[in-house]
């Protein structure tokens, strides 16, 4: 089951990776921080799945991506709100993430171990981003149909994933040294959970123009 999870997770990664490329000339400068990201995501997954298969061990590579991705969704969610500061915003998330990132490794938990710490504060920072930017989005007088806006479906699925994330990394621990029969239903929940959302983000680029041959 979790093989058949993983295989789904990774292929619609790639998909949306596709559908991003394909209408690359018609997606703003919003729609291709997306992009990256999820370039970023299976690079990351992809290269995490040859490590595991050589015996190698790829939380080091976990500990990397949590800031590149948490940087990215920031970048996302300044330019959002359309902050003109977003460039000093940028700098300064980025020093702070990985200030926090190295101190949580030297400190709490090794690069030999997953950052759960680092997961868990990603999800404490990006659903409040989530909750205001759909907020602003709401707001907007120009937004005639929010469904066939980007920027909705982008943090509407943020909102989703980082909750559950939270619920995830904070509880299935506790239920699984107290024994309860919890965890598999709670890790393929996530996994479909992470599935969804990806779909969601590679849906986006659908609602950008098609390319001009």
């Amino acid at each position: 089951m979790r093989d058949i999870l993983f295989i789904t997770y990774l292929s619609v990664l790639t998909l949306g990776v596709l559908l991003g490329l394909y209408r690359y000339k018609g997606v703003d400068d919003k729609g291709k921080i997306i992009l990256y990201l999820l370039i970023a995501t299976v690079l990351t997954e992809g290269t995490a799945l040859i490590l595991t298969k050589n015996q190698v061990n790829q939380e080091p590579l976990y500990h990397l991506y949590s800031i590149i991705e948490i940087v990215l969704t920031s970048l996302y969610f300044f330019k959002t709100i359309k902050t003109r500061y977003y460039k000093v915003l940028i700098v300064i998330t980025v020093i702070f993430w990985i200030v926090l990132g190295s101190l949580n490794a030297i400190f709490y938990q090794p690069l030999s171990t997953l950052n759960t710490n680092i997961l868990l504060l990603e999800s404490v920072s990006i659903i409040p981003m989530s909750i205001y930017a759909l907020y602003v989005i709401f707001l907007a007088d120009d937004i005639q149909n929010v469904l066939k806006y980007p920027l909705f479906w982008v943090w509407a699925c943020f909102l989703l994933y980082w909750s559950t994330t939270f619920f995830f990394w904070a509880y299935v621990r506790s239920f699984d040294q107290a024994h309860l029969p919890y965890e598999n239903l709670i890790t393929y929940s996530q996994g479909m959970v992470n599935i969804i959302n990806y779909i969601g983000l590679g849906y986006t680029f659908l609602l950008y123009p098609k390319p001009n041959k």
